[in-house]
């Protein structure tokens, strides 16, 4: 999953004239059926700053995502919830 989403933010061009050393925590949710939603996104200000529309490119990223197989537990699908750190550096 992270491999997919560091493909598709390579699409985007994301420059910024001061060096970034950041880690961006995404909380995702997978539910019983497999479907992918954003819990959460944990950017510090100061990337926010300096890549306004970082969040937007990640929200369109998760959109994207193939439908994946949910948890089991005893047999039977269930939600889970995981937090996804997305290290960014220039």
């Amino acid at each position: 999953m992270s491999q997919y989403i560091y493909a598709s933010l390579k699409k985007y061009s994301l420059s910024t004239n001061q060096l970034i050393n950041d880690t961006v925590f995404v909380k995702l949710k997978i539910n019983a059926l497999g479907k992918t939603s954003l819990s959460s996104i944990k950017i510090s200000n100061k990337t926010k700053e300096l890549l306004p529309e970082f969040d937007s490119l990640l929200k369109v990223s998760l959109l994207k995502l193939p439908v994946l197989s949910p948890a089991i537990k005893r047999n039977i699908p269930v939600t889970t919830e995981f937090t996804l750190p997305i290290i960014l550096k220039n």
